[in-house]
């Protein structure tokens, strides 16, 4: 899965890097939308992950803010321009999410509920599979519904409460890189506003998120799946 990850990556931003070196034709070079979005959130840690969402129903609300910047190329025809044109984009978003996990302690010697308080500032690389825009208006060029992936990292601060006594665990607040794999949906509902439905699986570099050292079974990972709204200004005044 790690090398699965890391290869979606390096692509991603190598897609990236490619679309910002062809040159600027017109004033539609780029746009920006600002965004908002809500998901129901879990850790896959030690005692927490897929298998026990339906035991606990350990969900959890997260909330997102961001901004991307859609690169609207308009240049000669070539085998590039035709796959980048009105498809990539570049994505900065802050994340707070604040997951429980009941496993055991070894502290305690016994089962304890922990809550994690985290924050998230990613950075990711987003391409549309079909060339899209959000005016609604064919003048534009380009189609109003297209699936996306994106890759990106992110990077995490956190700590942990342990329920029962109220108290934190770690002294401080703690810091974890995570690398960022995410699938979607986007559709323009309004001219300037799009709709999107998302997936996000994060894999992140501590084995701390939950709290729990018992059992450790390698890096904490955690995963959004909610839907937002983006706003492009620009286009909404068109």
């Amino acid at each position: 899965m790690r090398k699965i990850i890391c290869f979606l990556l390096i692509n991603m931003f190598a897609v990236g890097l490619m679309a910002q070196q062809f040159s600027q034709v017109n004033n539609n070079f780029s746009c920006y939308d600002i965004g908002i979005s809500l998901s129901m959130s879990q850790t896959m840690g030690d005692n927490t992950g897929l298998k026990s969402v339906f035991d606990h129903w350990q969900y959890a609300t997260a909330f997102s803010i961001g901004i991307r910047k859609n690169f609207n190329y308009d240049y000669v025809e070539k085998k590039w321009d035709r796959l980048l044109h009105k498809r990539v984009a570049l994505r900065l978003n802050l994340s707070y999410f604040a997951p429980e996990s009941y496993g055991f302690d070894e502290t305690f010697q016994q089962k304890r509920l922990h809550k994690s308080s985290i924050f998230e500032a990613s950075f990711l690389t987003e391409y549309n599979f079909i060339k899209y825009n959000s005016s609604r208006d064919v003048k534009h060029d380009g189609y109003v519904l297209t699936p996306y992936i994106a890759a990106g990292v992110g990077l995490l601060a956190f700590n942990v409460k342990d329920c029962l006594n109220n108290e934190k665990i770690y002294d401080g607040t703690q810091f974890a890189p995570s690398l960022i794999v995410t699938l979607g949906g986007k559709a323009a509902i309004f001219s300037g506003v799009t709709f999107t439905l998302e997936g996000s699986y994060r894999l992140s570099f501590s084995d701390d998120l939950d709290g729990f050292t018992s059992g450790r079974s390698g890096p904490d990972a955690y995963y959004f799946v909610g839907i937002g709204l983006n706003f492009n200004i620009e286009e909404m005044n068109d």
